[in-house]
C-alpha cells in the first residue's frame, strides 16, 4: 500500500503544474493540437521505456473492451479538460475536475465490488459541495468564480467524469495486464481520437516560444507519461477509492489561480484563494 500511496502523491505532484503549462501552450496552439500532442508524446516515451526493458510488440495488441473505454475516457478527459481552461481560470479548473473522485467511487462499486462505506460516502459528499461551491457565482471571490466561467467549469466538470472512466479501465485491466500494456494502447487510442479532431481544428496562434516548448515536452512526457504510469501502478495497489481521495491533493500544488488573460501576472492577494478550496 505504501509504494501506491506514494505513486499517487507523485503523479498528483506532476499534475498540479499541468493547469499553468497549459495556459502558456494556449497561446500559440489550439487546445485539441495540445491535446493531441501530450498523448502522443505519453505514449512513445512509454513504448521506449517498455522496449528499453525487453517487452515484445506482440503483447501490446490485446482485444479487450476495457481499453477501448479507457482510450475514450482519456480523450475526454484530455480534450476538454484543455478546452475548459479557455474559458475558466486554472485554479477553479483544478478544484471542479476533482469530481472524478465520486465519478470512480460510484463506477468502481458498480463494476468492481468495491464498498462504499461511511467514510466513502462522506468524502464524496465534501467533494460534491466543493464543486457547487466552485461552480456557483462566489463574489467574495473577486468574480474568479462568476458566472463567465460556467462554460469552462462544465468542460470541466465532464473532462473529470471521463477521467473516472480512465481509470475504472486502468484498474480493472490492473487485474490481468502490466501497466504498459494498458497504458500504451489507451494512449494510443486517445492519440488517435484527438489527432483526428485537431486536424480540422489546427491553429497556430503565434510563433511558438522557448517557454511554450518546452511546456508542451513536460506536459507530455512528465505530467502525461510519467503521471500515467505513476497512476497506474497506484490503482494497481489501493482501492478506487482511496486513489480517487488522493488525487484531490492535486489542488493544493497548483500554483494560485490564474486569469485567463494573464498568465504569467499574478498579485500577492491570489494567494489567499488556494485556501477556499473545499475539496
Amino acid at each position: 500500500m505504501r509504494a501506491g500511496i506514494l505513486c499517487m502523491v507523485a503523479a498528483t505532484a506532476l499534475w498540479g503544474i499541468i493547469p499553468i503549462l497549459v495556459k502558456i501552450v494556449l497561446k500559440t496552439i489550439d487546445p485539441f493540437s495540445l491535446s493531441f500532442l501530450r498523448l502522443f508524446q505519453g505514449a512513445v516515451v512509454l513504448l521506449l521505456l517498455y522496449r528499453i526493458r525487453g517487452g515484445q510488440w506482440r503483447a501490446l495488441f490485446q482485444k479487450n473492451r476495457w481499453l477501448l473505454i479507457g482510450g475514450i475516457g482519456t480523450s475526454i478527459n484530455y480534450a476538454l479538460f484543455t478546452v475548459g481552461l479557455n474559458f475558466t481560470t486554472a485554479g477553479a479548473g483544478v478544484l471542479v475536475v476533482q469530481i472524478q473522485v465520486v465519478t470512480l467511487a460510484v463506477l468502481a462499486a458498480l463494476f468492481l465490488g468495491e464498498r462504499l462505506t461511511a467514510f466513502k460516502i462522506a468524502g464524496m459528499v465534501a467533494v460534491i459541495c466543493g464543486v457547487v461551491f466552485v461552480v456557483l457565482p462566489q463574489s467574495t471571490l473577486g468574480g474568479m468564480f462568476g458566472s463567465q466561467y460556467t462554460l469552462g467549469n462544465a468542460m470541466m466538470f465532464v473532462s473529470g467524469m471521463g477521467w473516472g472512466v480512465y481509470a475504472l479501465a486502468n484498474k480493472t485491466l490492473s487485474r490481468q495486464m502490466g501497466s504498459f500494456h494498458i497504458l500504451i494502447p489507451i494512449l494510443g487510442i486517445g492519440t488517435l481520437v484527438t489527432g483526428a479532431v485537431a486536424a480540422t481544428q489546427f491553429e497556430l496562434k503565434a510563433a511558438i516560444s522557448v517557454k511554450a516548448l518546452a511546456a508542451i515536452v513536460v506536459l507530455g512526457t512528465l505530467c502525461t507519461g510519467g503521471a500515467f504510469y505513476l497512476l497506474s501502478e497506484g490503482l494497481k495497489r489501493l482501492s478506487a477509492a482511496l486513489a480517487g481521495t488522493i488525487t484531490t491533493a492535486s489542488k493544493s500544488t497548483t500554483p494560485p489561480p490564474v486569469r485567463i488573460r494573464d498568465v504569467c501576472s499574478y498579485s500577492i492577494d491570489h494567494w489567499r484563494y488556494s485556501r477556499h478550496g473545499i475539496l
